[in-house]
């Protein structure tokens, strides 16, 4: 049996708990928390939805763009 450190265990309690807080906040229109969970610069894929090359840009530009088309949805993950 493999045994895990409990720096891995934290590590990935912190990462699962990013992920619920993205969820969360984009559920309930949160922009300015969802926009605290993003670095402030990214590089975003979405390559294999539209072709092209990733494209980088920084992340009240990404949510900027995302708040307009996630507002038109009800959404609860």
């Amino acid at each position: 049996m493999e045994t895990v450190s409990m720096q891995t265990i934290l590590n990935k309690f912190s990462i699962m708990e990013t992920i619920s807080k993205f969820y969360y906040f984009a559920d309930h229109r949160e922009w300015d928390n969802l926009r605290k969970l993003f670095t402030d610069q990214l590089t975003i894929d979405y390559t294999s939805l539209a072709g092209g090359e990733p494209v980088k840009l920084d992340a009240e530009t990404l949510v900027k763009h995302w708040e307009p088309v996630l507002s038109k949805y009800k959404t609860e993950h």
